[in-house]
């Protein structure tokens, strides 16, 4: 029986620009509010749900991000968190400058996290720019950031983006994270052309049908170092998103959106709940 998840997607800004984000931006900057993410959670527990991830945008960009981990926390879920993680270590704006977030000094809600998942697309900067933009010395940061969870024995999962641009690279990643004991997972996904800027720049990024990858040799690397491999195929129609708007939608792989309702509507929960 598969495991019932919830990725929501419930921040609208964040620090870095993809040209390949997969994530469905609202025009309507006002985001779900802390109260109706807590009552869709309360209910999507009595369905069967037992893991919440919170992403993005970037959920550190959420003022209420502790609150929220520490509900689902409390209520027995799995929590994950996709971060880019630059308020572990510094005080930043967003992306579009609009927002500054603090350092984070209060590490508390951390612990209750099951796994923090931060991306590593590549071995340098430059192919790290291919598919995220936006920072600077990303991959230092990066680094800097994988170095803090080391210190507050944190549990990381390394997720990577592989595409046309860094697809000779993963050995490269590999030696990189293996330098972390606190990294316990890599997980890499086949890029997907969902999403405006996805959809948009699928022929920069799609890997061509010819190619595979060893992902048993890549194991054999690191016997302590988990590795999961995702298709695109694999991953299409399987995850439920909740965007910064409250719609709950799947992408398939010709980019077309299936909306199954918006959580603050509770009379839409229902074909919610149905279509996990």
């Amino acid at each position: 029986m598969n495991e019932k998840k919830l990725i929501l997607c419930i921040a609208n800004r964040c620090f870095i620009k993809c040209p390949g984000c997969y994530h469905i931006f609202p025009q309507n900057e006002n985001e779900v509010t802390t109260e109706e993410i807590v009552s869709f959670i309360s209910a999507s527990i009595g369905e069967g749900v037992t893991k919440i991830t919170f992403t993005g945008g970037d959920p550190l960009t959420r003022p209420d991000i502790s609150q929220l981990v520490e509900f689902c926390h409390s209520s027995g879920l799995k929590v994950n968190i996709d971060t880019v993680g630059t308020p572990f270590v510094t005080t930043c704006l967003t992306y579009d400058r609009k927002k500054k977030i603090e350092l984070i000094s209060d590490h508390t809600f951390l612990k209750m996290v099951d796994f923090i998942g931060i991306p590593i697309d590549g071995s340098t900067d430059e192919i790290i720019q291919l598919f995220r933009r936006g920072r600077k010395n990303f991959l230092d940061e990066q680094l800097k950031v994988l170095s803090f969870l080391e210190k507050i024995d944190a549990t990381v999962c390394i997720n990577t983006v592989l595409h046309r641009g860094n697809f000779n690279d993963l050995n490269n990643i590999h030696s990189i994270i293996s330098r972390f004991n606190s990294v316990r997972k890599w997980q890499i996904f086949e890029f997907m052309p969902i999403g405006e800027l996805g959809y948009k720049n699928k022929k920069k990024y799609e890997i061509e049908s010819n190619k595979t990858i060893d992902i048993d040799k890549l194991s054999g690397l690191n016997p302590n170092l988990f590795i999961e491999y995702k298709t695109g195929v694999e991953r299409e129609d399987s995850y439920m998103l909740v965007n910064s708007e409250g719609d709950a939608y799947k992408n398939d792989l010709s980019n077309t959106v299936k909306l199954y309702g918006n959580i603050k509507k509770k009379e839409t929960w229902s074909s919610i709940f149905t279509n996990l």
